[in-house]
């Protein structure tokens, strides 16, 4: 297999014992290291590590197709990174990433009534769904935590009014808020500060709680 070929050559420092999916070994070393052994338990996995590593190690482990027997998954990072770092990445590597980014404009092509299903598609959903995880503004943006024991209300709260302190925004100013979301940052803004405050939205269920 493709992966195997690619690991002989990476892997200089530790060892790596690879599982596939029919019960065989694979065991790649170098000089003195960690030792780590692993276990494919999908035949597809292989392949979509040689594609797209990061992403293939990251959902192979969360979907249960790729186990670490000897070591953690924090063991297993460490050795690949480590000869990644001493080495250098797998030419195919290298040629794979190249090609991704000729066709990054085409992967990014985002027209606009394209953007709208996209974002009906992630936002236009029951509002009690992001009732459960979000601020009573339904704030889908970062919070400013200031410390471990300020909550999630608060944050937001902070958020907000460092947004507002950094823009040095005063009563009467105009302000475009593109993507407005639920309208918890126009509200704060027209509320506290007196803004006069226009948001965008291209989610119908937003833009008919925010009003």
């Amino acid at each position: 297999m493709v992966l195997k070929t690619i690991l002989k050559k990476l892997i200089r420092v530790g060892t790596l014992t690879i599982v596939d999916a029919s019960g065989r070994l694979h065991i790649f070393s170098g000089r003195s290291g960690s030792t780590v052994k692993v276990h494919l338990h999908n035949k597809f996995i292989p392949w979509r590590m040689v594609i797209t590593p990061t992403m293939a190690i990251g959902e192979g482990y969360m979907e249960g197709h790729l186990t670490v027997e000897d070591g953690t998954i924090y063991d297993f990072l460490s050795l690949l990174g480590q000869n990644i770092e001493t080495h250098g990445q797998h030419p195919f590597h290298l040629m794979v990433e190249m090609v991704s980014r000729l066709f990054k404009r085409f992967q990014q092509f985002n027209p606009q009534l394209l953007s709208k299903k996209n974002v009906a598609h992630h936002y236009d959903l029951s509002q009690k769904l992001y009732e459960l995880f979000l601020d009573p503004d339904l704030q889908y943006s970062c919070a400013y935590f200031e410390s471990p024991e300020t909550d999630l209300e608060t944050a937001q709260e902070n958020k907000k009014r460092h947004i507002a302190a950094k823009l040095m925004i005063s009563p009467g100013q105009s302000v475009l808020d593109i993507g407005s979301g639920w309208g918890g940052l126009a509200i704060f803004l027209a509320k506290t500060i007196g803004a006069k405050v226009t948001g965008i939205t291209l989610s119908e269920n937003q833009l008919e709680e925010s009003h």
